[in-house]
């Protein structure tokens, strides 16, 4: 089965290469122990090799916020957060309720980005 690096040597070895691809994975946890640290990380490992991001945030602090944030970190890569990696968000259009809007523009997110996995 392949296997999708997630840019964590350490989860890795666990993961013993990686998440299958095309499988779904539901990271959980408590407040501050990583979750979007990892999943930004992932990003940058699939965007490294190739593929398309599109990071979708229900957050409330802006895209921007969050980018000044990962620069901290040795994984980001400033020309990946222009060819490969979108960062966008739908927390306004939730905290109005308008579910149906938030599903609309991520319809539209992802026709436009195109996400997808390195070949």
């Amino acid at each position: 089965m392949a296997k999708l690096e997630t840019g964590n040597s350490g989860l890795d070895y666990i993961l013993q290469g990686g998440f299958p691809e095309y499988s779904i994975n539901l990271i959980s946890g408590l407040p501050g122990t990583g979750k979007t640290i990892l999943a930004e990380q992932i990003s940058f490992s699939i965007a490294k090799r190739g593929g398309t991001v599109l990071y979708i945030s229900t957050a409330s602090e802006p895209p921007t916020k969050k980018i000044r944030y990962l620069q901290s970190f040795t994984f980001y890569d400033e020309k990946l957060m222009t060819e490969r990696i979108v960062f966008e968000s739908v927390g306004d259009l939730l905290r109005a309720g308008d579910l149906k809007g938030s599903i609309e523009r991520i319809k539209d997110l992802v026709k436009e980005c195109k996400p997808g996995l390195p070949d």
